[in-house]
This record gives structure tokens, sequence and C-alpha cells, in this order.
């Protein structure tokens, strides 16, 4: 991107920090790009008229110069409740030049609201394919019991409401059910929750598994999928974002289906039968192994870099 571009990165670490500050600090900037949408509610807010006002500025004219250089993206699938539409409709509609979603899935789910204009399109998430680079491509060869299945994330990311993860309502009791029934399984997580690792420590995380496990009612990309992939990990999950767009033929028939509110129980036993179908059938391990490792190279660094520059391009396109 530096041969077309030159990009400041400015750091925010809470939707409350101020956004008229950081306004003001890249006003001259030709593109504002925010990768929270949360930060710019604060737009709507008294607080940042009376910015405008103590530096003498009028805030419609502010707001209708510095919409111009404003671009945000989609990477959840949060505030999409009718109450929540509304509270970011002048995000949308005033306050963005232009939008993109992280996946096919979300796109099709905000061209739908009709409040909205519709994305510019998606770009994709990726993964450090300097730092997955597919590991011990002969591992698999010499695999034995037990099965190692992994996951990970925050197991109990909003928890209070629901479990989003599926860690516990579903993971979890599949895989106490499948070891009392005697199959050799050996849980192995990368949950926030009981240690953090680094970006560094990953890859050899993913190589010791057999199975990564995605258990998910919705996610963006999800990030796991890339890096799983990557490393050459086979993958159980549940139909959520990238999914469709980046799996092979063999590896979508490891995907167990949407969760709904009303289906636990049927992901649960379609991901009892996938486990035990990799437990029986080692050499699918190899299989899904190659077939993940081949497809995750179109979604490496240098396909991202194009898909940001396309956007940039029609971003940065004089208005007639």
């Amino acid at each position: 991107m530096e041969k077309y571009y030159k990009i400041d990165i400015f750091i925010s670490y809470d939707y409350k920090d101020n956004l008229f500050a950081i306004l003001e600090d890249t006003k001259d900037y030709d593109m504002i790009h925010f990768f929270w949408r949360k930060l710019l509610l604060q737009l709507d807010s008294e607080e940042f008229k009376t910015s405008c006002r103590e530096k003498s500025y009028s805030y419609e004219e502010y707001l209708e110069k510095i919409s111009k250089k404003i671009s945000t993206g989609i990477y959840d699938h949060l505030f999409l409740e009718d109450e929540s539409i509304l509270q970011y409709q002048n995000i949308f509609t005033k306050y963005c030049k232009s939008y993109y979603t992280c996946s096919k899935k979300l796109q099709r789910i905000y061209e739908k609201i009709s409040s909205y204009p519709n994305p510019w399109g998606t770009i994709h998430d990726t993964y450090d394919d300097e730092l997955y680079t597919g590991g011990d491509k002969t591992r698999f060869d010499k695999r034995k019991n037990p099965l190692v299945v992994g996951w990970v994330g925050n197991s109990n990311w909003n928890i209070k409401y629901k479990d989003f993860k599926g860690f516990h309502t579903i993971l979890n009791p599949v895989l106490d059910s499948l070891i009392e029934e005697g199959y050799e399984i050996k849980k192995y997580f990368a949950d926030k929750n009981e240690r953090f690792r680094t970006n560094e420590e990953m890859p050899a995380y993913y190589q010791e598994l057999d199975v990564c496990v995605i258990t998910s009612t919705e996610e963006g990309t999800p990030r796991p999928i890339l890096e799983a992939m990557a490393s050459g990990t086979p993958i159980i999950t549940t139909n959520v974002g990238i999914v469709e767009e980046v799996f092979g033929p063999k590896q979508m028939k490891f995907v167990i289906g949407t969760r709904t509110e009303d289906n636990t129980e049927e992901i649960r036993k379609k991901l009892k039968e996938k486990l035990i179908e990799l437990y029986e059938n080692r050499s699918l391990l190899k299989e899904l192994s190659k077939e993940n490792y081949e497809y995750t190279k179109k979604n490496g660094i240098e396909s991202l870099k194009e898909e940001y520059h396309n956007y940039f391009q029609d971003f940065l396109k004089e208005e007639k």
C-alpha cells in the first residue's frame, strides 16, 4: 500500500475517547477510517456540539465537511435490533461517505436494512502469513489417540445474555459425553479466560490440534477459521462468518449448521457425529489439513491489500 498511500494509524482504546479531538488531529487527511463504528455515535452528542462551539465552528458545516472523509467497516453482527438500527442510522446516512462489511453474509444483512445505504462491498479479514506457514505438513501421518480438540476465543463473551460462543452449552457437553462413552479425547482450549496467548504462540497451538471446533451463533470472520486453515488444521464449525466463502468441498462437509434459539440439541448431535467421524477415520484429518492449507492461500495479505486498494480508490474519487 505504501506505493499508493501514506497511512497513519491512531489508537483509540475506548468508544468514549474524545472523537472531536481525533477528528481535529486528522481533519486535513483525505480519508479517516474507523474500524469501530461505535465511536462515531459521539457525532450526535451534546459534548461534540459543545466542542464545535468552543472552537467557533458551525456544527452543521463541520459535519458536512468532515463526513466526506469518514469511512468505517462492519466486523460483527452487533447493533442489528430495530432500536440499534435507528440509533446508528445517522452514522450510515449522514456521517460516513462509505462503509464495507467483512463477509458476504454481513453484506447481505446490511443490504436488507432499508434505512441504510448499501455497503460498498466486502473486505475480508486475514491472517498473518508470516506467522502461519502450514507447519509440519506430515503431522497427521503419525497422530494417534487421543483426538486433540481445540477451541479459540473468549468463552464468556457476553455470557450474561447467552452462550454466544456455544462453549458451555454445546462444545463442553458434547466432549464430556464422548469421554464418558470411552472415546479418548483431549480438550485443549485457547480460552482467554484461562490464559492469554500471544499471537506468536498461536501457530504452535494450532499445530497441536487434531481439530479446531467453532460453535458460535454468529461471527464476523472469525479469525480462528483463517488461522486454523493456514496451520493446516481441520475444522468443525457452525455456519458463521466467511465459512462458505473460504472452505473447500471437503471442509464444507464439516459445517454443522446455523445455530438458532431452539436447535441446540440438533447442533450438539451433529457436532458429536462429526467428531466421531474424525475419530474413527483419521485419514480424513490429513485430507482436510491439505485442503485447508491450500485454500487459505487465497485469503492472505496480498488479497486483502487488493481489496483495500479498490475500496480506497472508489472512496477517494472526486465527486462530480
